[in-house]
């Protein structure tokens, strides 16, 4: 099942405030927090344009499912590589870092 922003934003602000800033702990909508929750929250917006469903999801080797592709585990250089297109897409959209880290994808790449 592939979840919407909004659906990733009301799971993440039902969390336990367990971020420290500051030596306080704090929730997760926390005003220091939320550009780089509406940075992720793009991730979930991308997978559920019809314009991006192609790139941003995947089908998963578990259940056979449509998921979002940054939950996919890359099986081939396909996978890597349409993955570094998402990666590029959605950072042109954010301006900079998207949070979902290409180091993964380095080390997921030694595995196939």
């Amino acid at each position: 099942m592939l979840r919407t922003n909004e659906q990733y934003r009301g799971k993440l602000f039902e969390m336990k405030p367990n971020v420290c800033i500051g030596g306080k702990m704090v929730s997760r909508d926390d005003h220091r927090l939320i550009p780089g929750v509406n940075v992720l929250g793009l991730t979930y917006d991308l997978a559920q344009d019809p314009k991006w469903k192609d790139l941003a999801t995947a089908e998963s080797t578990v259940t056979g499912e449509e998921i979002n592709r940054w939950a996919h585990l890359p099986q081939n250089p396909y996978d890597l590589m349409q993955k570094q297109k998402l990666i590029r897409l959605a950072a042109r959209r954010v301006g900079g870092c998207v949070q979902r880290c290409m180091g993964h994808d380095a080390i997921n790449a030694l595995a196939i």
